[in-house]
């Protein structure tokens, strides 16, 4: 099953934050393929940078490389495209979250957070499986 984080999922995870031990779990799930958009990359690196410095920042981000977690870089036409139609129609969703659910949508895969007041629409909507850690 492929997985793809937000922001939110891995800054609880490497934070050691409530619900991080969902992550950790599906880090050990066999067959589970676990990815993270760079946009939604970018975010974690600011949250560390911002909070704990560049070392820090970049430590994390060797971390999520050497988990196996894959940071995606591309992003095709059909794939904004498809996060700029839900960000339009759900006017509270954040435009990294739009680009990890339309991501998410195009693997066939779940899309793991903890942004209940922003997603649960999208999941009541069945726009992509959901998985909320918290």
């Amino acid at each position: 099953m492929n997985y793809v984080l937000d922001a939110n999922s891995s800054i609880a995870f490497f934070d050691g934050e409530g619900g991080g031990i969902a992550i950790s779990d599906l880090l050990l799930t066999p067959r589970a393929i676990l990815s993270l958009h760079a946009i939604n990359a970018c975010e974690v690196y600011y949250h560390f940078e911002r909070k704990n410095g560049v070392e820090v920042a970049n430590r994390v981000l060797t971390d999520i490389l050497s988990y196996g977690i894959e940071i995606v870089d591309e992003i095709d036409p059909k794939t904004w495209k498809e996060a700029a139609h839900l960000k339009a129609r759900y006017k509270r969703l954040f435009l990294a979250d739009a680009i990890g659910v339309a991501y998410a949508k195009k693997i066939r895969g779940v899309f793991v957070t903890s942004d209940h007041s922003e997603l649960q629409p999208l999941a009541s909507d069945n726009v992509c499986k959901f998985f909320f850690f918290r």
